[in-house]
């Protein structure tokens, strides 16, 4: 049989290992649960950021460094709703990216060039056109002097006209609407003829501007964002300018200007340029304005019979241009 001393002794020993089992965390029998209250505790502390603990299934709290990087900020939606954004900035936006996720970065960025360009493409409020258009136009005159003159003669040129078209957009879907004005100007170059020997050439020469001034009504379908169908008409005037080299500048005979009311159609399948690269498209638009570019091929028809001498230009001629749109 043990003495009492040596019972002491072993009484002494397992006392002080259930106070370290209690202080590892070793629940034992009549204990409170393990960790209890360190969780009490955390509940408790308001400021428990350097708090660190881990146990059992509770692991998943903890924060890791892989989570941090993942982190990420969003502007509170009250303060973002505040901001006044432009189209052109509500276009642009792509909302909130988070870090470490562009595994693929060309693929997104093309895709989003596409996304962007598909949102603007029938989104401009203006456009800007230039034309040229060959000069095709039927010209009648007392005794055929122009035909003679600027078509027959040797040396004589018809270098067709340029024209400048501005409009802006009532409004934009399959059907767009719009108005405007357009300016152009045409140039012709002839020889004078001999009125009782029409096949003798002289040296006159003479020079032709004509300068039609339109106002435009129109529409445009667009079926597809990589063409569309144009088209427009309305009231016209032209000026003609016509001057020879065989007078004076004093002489009132070496320019005659005269000018005549009329009317004119326009029509143009657009095609889209900038469907072709979407890169360019959304480059283009975020460092200006421009929605979209067209190349188009265009047919004018015309009609001015009410010069001061017995002339009349009408009929229909074809040629190619550009047009911009812009937000």
């Amino acid at each position: 049989m043990p003495s009492n001393g040596l019972k002491i002794l072993i009484l002494s020993v397992l006392f002080s290992l259930s106070l370290g089992a209690e202080d590892f965390g070793i629940a034992l029998p009549d204990q409170l649960e393990p960790g209890k209250h360190l969780l009490e505790s955390f509940e408790k502390d308001e400021n428990n950021e350097d708090v660190d603990f881990s146990m059992g299934e509770r692991d998943s709290f903890i924060p890791s460094k892989q989570d941090e990087k993942k982190s990420f900020a969003i502007m509170d939606k009250a303060e973002f709703e505040k901001k006044e954004l432009s189209e052109k900035e509500k276009i642009l936006a792509t909302g909130n990216e988070v870090p470490y996720t562009h595994e693929n970065r060309e693929s997104l960025i093309e895709f989003k060039n596409k996304e962007i360009y598909k949102s603007i493409y029938n989104k401009g409020q203006s456009s800007f056109s230039f034309t040229y258009i060959k000069d095709e136009y039927d010209v009648k005159d007392n005794n055929n002097i122009y035909q003679q003159s600027f078509e027959n003669a040797p040396g004589s040129k018809k270098g067709g006209s340029l024209h400048l078209h501005f409009d802006e957009y009532f409004s934009r879907g399959l059907f767009n609407t719009f108005y405007g004005y357009g300016l152009g100007v045409g140039y012709a170059v002839g020889k004078g003829i001999f009125s009782n020997s029409p096949v003798l050439e002289s040296n006159v020469k003479f020079q032709l501007f004509t300068v039609p001034i339109d106002l435009r009504l129109g529409f445009d379908f667009v079926p597809s964002r990589f063409f569309k169908f144009s088209f427009s008409g309305g009231p016209s005037a032209m000026g003609l300018l016509q001057s020879r080299n065989d007078l004076d500048r004093e002489d009132n005979l070496k320019h005659r200007r005269q000018v005549s009311y009329g009317y004119f159609g326009h029509g143009k399948l657009q095609i889209s340029m900038s469907a072709l690269s979407s890169f360019l498209a959304s480059k283009t638009f975020s460092q200006s304005d421009l929605t979209n570019m067209y190349f188009n091929i265009e047919g004018r028809l015309q009609n001015y019979e009410n010069f001061q001498d017995n002339i009349s230009i009408s009929g229909a001629s074809f040629g190619l241009g550009f047009t911009f749109e812009y937000l």
